[in-house]
């Protein structure tokens, strides 16, 4: 993992901001940046995967085998603020079927094991008077979410918004000038199903999100909470259902 920077800190918690650094440079995507073996002390060349760009613990984190050089700080600085052609990183997948494919698929876990240690403990406690889920029953306005997979775009400026391990799905609501936009992410190692609120517009009261899938007994609800751009919500742990399989509606108090 290659730290880009720390993170707000939550109940003695220090977070740090990272992305995957592998050493199969040839295996690059459009959104991986390529690193030459100067640009570490490490020797050899590297790829930085920013599309899964996550937040984890200082504790987390074992042991430091390296660092950036000063070309190598420059290169990565230049790269998150889109200042680099597209000749510092590597080529889009042909298919899903092609080879690299499969790497892909076991730094997803690994990152997404990780991560998940943040979506269950990262965020500020919410105020008591919000911790109360109430019944699942709906009570309110209630507006079904639209859930989407996400396609794969162009440049890093995709690949820097992807927070907490690999996205795979796109929640959004748009009504009558209220917007909200999400991403839908799973935790294996716990299966924890979860929420990174990225935009909201004319949301203020407290919400709650009902989770539901065929292969659930009955909707699952969140507790009512206000809502900011930057949290992660948990819809819910052990549920045994996909992100491709669930419904999920949001209630307005």
């Amino acid at each position: 993992m290659l730290v880009l920077g720390e993170a707000p800190s939550t109940d003695g918690f220090k977070w740090l901001e990272v992305a995957p650094m592998w050493i199969d440079s040839e295996n690059a995507g459009q959104t991986d940046l390529v690193l030459e073996s100067e640009a570490t002390t490490m020797g050899g060349q590297f790829r930085i995967l920013f599309s899964l760009q996550t937040v984890v613990s200082w504790e987390q984190l074992d042991s430091l085998v390296g660092k950036l050089t000063s070309s190598g700080r420059t290169l990565v600085n230049s790269a998150i603020k889109g200042d680099l052609d597209d000749s510092h990183f590597g080529v889009p997948l042909s298919g899903p079927d092609e080879l690299r494919d499969t790497t892909e698929r076991s730094i997803n876990e690994i990152t997404a094991a990780l991560a998940g240690f943040y979506a269950l403990h990262g965020e500020p406690n919410q105020p008591a008077g919000n911790e109360d889920p109430g019944p699942t029953e709906l009570t309110g306005k209630v507006i079904r979410l639209e859930i989407r997979q996400v396609v794969a775009g162009h440049g890093l400026a995709l690949a820097a918004s992807m927070a907490i391990g690999e996205v795979e799905y796109q929640v959004s609501l748009e009504s009558a000038g209220q917007v909200l936009n999400a991403q839908l992410k799973q935790e294996f190692t716990q299966d924890t199903l979860f929420i990174v609120i990225e935009a909201l517009r004319q949301i203020e009261a407290p919400v709650r999100f009902i989770t539901d899938a065929d292969r659930l007994e009955e909707p699952v609800a969140t507790p009512w909470r206000s809502v900011g751009v930057g949290q992660t919500v948990i819809l819910g742990t052990g549920l045994g259902v996909l992100p491709a399989e669930v419904r999920i509606q949001m209630e307005f108090s």
